[in-house]
């Protein structure tokens, strides 16, 4: 059995995945998927309170291209799409205390799960206050949500809403 991580070694884990991201993030902009539609019912509160109009319509790759040339610039993914066992390094390498709120669980991340095409979650570093808040903004318009308040890095396509209690 391996020891954990040394930083070094966890950075290196997360720059080769920003370059995989990179790569699949390509592939999948070639190979058509047909979208997941998002969930419908929303209990007792209505409306999901996501602004609904021309901007949300497509797969979520077409909808995140159209959201990065809204937003124009200044957003850096900084890890997409992982693999379960990429994930089960990270987990492995994390704290134990850590598990399971800043990281979750292999299998279970929507990092490892692609959504019409697209990674599920997506983490990113913003070039600026005034681009975040941009993003912020835009976000609910093309079918992006921040499901965790504590990572405001952690952004996931709209269907992704109602699954796992969310």
């Amino acid at each position: 059995m391996a020891g954990p991580l040394s930083f070094g070694q966890k950075r290196n884990l997360i720059t080769g995945v920003a370059l995989d991201i990179q790569r699949q993030n390509q592939q999948a902009q070639r190979s058509p998927i047909a979208p997941v539609q998002p969930p419908t019912s929303q209990g007792s509160q209505g409306d999901s309170g996501i602004p609904q109009g021309p901007q949300r319509v497509g797969s979520p790759v077409e909808r995140w291209k159209n959201f990065m040339n809204a937003v124009g610039g200044g957003v850096t993914v900084t890890s997409g799409f992982r693999s379960v066992a990429e994930q089960q390094a990270i987990w492995d390498a994390t704290p134990v205390e850590r598990r399971g709120k800043w990281v979750a669980r292999p299998g279970s991340s929507f990092h490892n799960k692609k959504i019409g095409g697209l990674s599920g979650a997506q983490d990113l570093a913003f070039s600026s206050p005034e681009i975040r808040n941009r993003f912020r903004e835009l976000a609910p318009k093309f079918g992006f949500w921040q499901p965790l308040s504590y990572e405001d890095w952690h952004w996931e396509a709209i269907e992704t809403r109602g699954m796992r209690g969310r």
